[in-house]
């Protein structure tokens, strides 16, 4: 009965996510919304969404890239160049060194992804901030929040109990 529970919450949490986006104001708030959605999403569901689909990449991977490529299309390229992200830059440089010195090219394109997604997070949200304010910008970002505050819920109110990775024999 809980996964039919998490279905229905997940089609409300985006009805709620689809009005909040229309009523966004600007569109680094709504990319932002859409992003954490989605986060929250995949990880619903992450019976399907962390197995590997395709190599040693999963649907939550593919829409990290993916929301790391079009954050980067949502930023003025100006911002990119602020003078409070250069200690990331220098941090990216850093990670490609270490790729080159240990030869781990795939271990590099998975840091790499992750710390790109935090940069357009983080660029994002400065962006909404400048424009709108604190709380024209977290006050919608909360509607996100519907989804993962929801399961927990009905997860209690349901006894519904998630397995640990230690072979089955705990609870969490």
């Amino acid at each position: 009965i809980f996964e039919v529970t998490k279905v229905l919450l997940t089609i409300i949490s985006f009805c709620i996510l689809m009005k909040g986006i229309n009523t966004s104001p600007n569109k680094y708030v709504q990319f932002l919304l859409l992003a954490f959605w989605l986060r929250f999403f995949l990880g619903a569901f992450h019976q399907f969404t962390y197995v590997p689909v395709i190599g040693a990449f999963s649907l939550t991977a593919f829409f990290s890239i993916l929301v790391a490529a079009v954050g980067l299309l949502v930023i003025p390229k100006r911002t990119l160049l602020l003078k409070q992200l250069m200690l990331l830059y220098i941090f990216f440089i850093t990670i490609l060194l270490s790729a080159i010195y240990n030869g781990l090219w795939s271990g590099f394109i998975i840091v790499l992804i992750k710390w790109i997604y935090f940069l357009v997070i983080t660029c994002c949200l400065y962006l909404a901030i400048n424009r709108n304010g604190m709380t024209a910008t977290f006050k919608p970002l909360l509607l996100a929040f519907f989804l993962p505050i929801s399961l927990q819920i009905a997860s209690i109110l349901l006894g519904a109990k998630k397995v640990t990775n230690n072979e089955g024999a705990t609870y969490s």
